[in-house]
């Protein structure tokens, strides 16, 4: 017959276990930093109403057109979009020019951090990204 281990033993191995997971959740709760572009390398956003409005414009058109199936903000300077087939078959420069939108709409250009995401809708793979202070536009697919 197997000899039980004593209570001390067994709540040590469940706090251990709860002390790992407390610190898991605690350190991806936390964002990351916000960093601001080296001097002279910051860009200016014009935010005003009309280029707003422009560039909503022109998301409203990625998503009637069926380009791209949603737009959803994460914590600490990530957008993430999630990318049908008919994106993949749109030229270098016009997926340039919708990601630079999506990215302008939605930041401000004040942090390095701050990367739209590109997901496939069909296996929610990411298939790129877009930040202009770490190279544009960089598509995997």
């Amino acid at each position: 017959m197997q000899e039980r281990k004593p209570f001390w033993m067994r709540a040590f191995a469940v706090g251990l276990v709860v002390a790992v997971v407390v610190a898991w959740i605690w350190i991806e709760a936390t964002p990351p930093a916000r960093v601001a572009p080296p001097a002279g390398q910051a860009i200016v956003i014009d935010r005003s109403d009309t280029a707003q409005s422009g560039r909503k414009a022109v998301i409203d058109k990625l998503m009637a057109n069926g380009l791209v199936r949603r737009i959803d903000p994460e914590r600490g300077g990530a957008l993430r979009v999630t990318l049908r087939p008919g994106f993949y078959a749109l030229d270098e420069a016009a997926r340039l020019g919708y990601a630079e939108a999506i990215y302008r709409y939605h930041f401000d250009g004040s942090s390095v951090n701050d990367t739209v995401i590109m997901r496939d809708a069909r296996n929610g793979n990411e298939v790129g990204q877009y930040n202009p202070y770490k190279g544009g536009l960089n598509m995997y697919k």
